[in-house]
């Protein structure tokens, strides 16, 4: 009759899913002769963790948000990889693109990385801060000096606001043509005209 018994000793690697394991069996009969048989088992960790759900690049337009996803990693020996998200903008010329990063890292250091890129671009024009009406007064009367007008674009924030006054050649009661035009980097123009037109008649007119 043979008696079985197994021993095993860890020798331990540089993080805690790479390891050697040596192992041995030994048998003994009934008069205590004993054989026994040594293997070894290395073990090591060296696939990196697997990131799922990871959206596709997308284009938005400037001042959308980001959708959101449901972004998950998994490693076939650390429960619980560390796992991170940066995101870094960069502008080209008149468009934004904002790199996210996936990063996640086993107890073994092994790294796997998956990259979406988000591109910003500007196909809206700018918004004055106003839109002044056009005005019907009588010839002689004050012209009210032309408002102040800013404006803003979701891309290139603030923006110069270029200013004109026109008017007709010759005359003293001619209509007044005033013009607001701003444009952001991507070329989007917006522009606003007020005309001022001069009654020469001692009363209004009703418009």
């Amino acid at each position: 009759m043979l008696f079985r018994s197994w021993s095993e000793e860890i020798i331990a690697g540089d993080c805690p899913n790479s390891y050697t394991s040596i192992r041995t069996c030994t048998l003994t009969d009934a008069c205590g002769n004993e054989v026994s048989a040594t293997y070894t088992l290395s073990v090591s960790d060296t696939q990196g963790p697997q990131i799922a759900g990871v959206p596709g690049d997308i284009v938005l337009e400037c001042g959308e948000p980001i959708p959101g996803g449901d972004v998950m990693v998994v490693d076939n020996c650390t429960a619980q990889p560390e796992f991170t998200l940066t995101e870094v903008m960069e502008t080209i010329g008149c468009t934004a693109v904002v790199t996210r990063r996936w990063t996640a890292i086993d107890e073994c250091g092994n790294i796997t990385q998956e990259v979406q890129v988000v591109t910003y671009v500007d196909q809206t024009a700018p918004v004055l801060s106003e839109y002044p009406e056009q005005l019907l007064l009588v010839c002689g009367e004050t012209i009210p000096d032309a408002p102040a007008i800013t404006a803003s674009d979701a891309c290139s924030g603030d923006l110069d606001v270029a200013f004109t006054q026109t008017e007709t050649p010759g005359t003293t009661c001619g209509p007044i043509e005033r013009t607001w035009c701003a444009v952001d980097c991507s070329g989007n123009e917006t522009c606003h005209t007020q005309l001022i037109f001069l009654d020469r008649k001692s009363t209004r007119l009703n418009s």
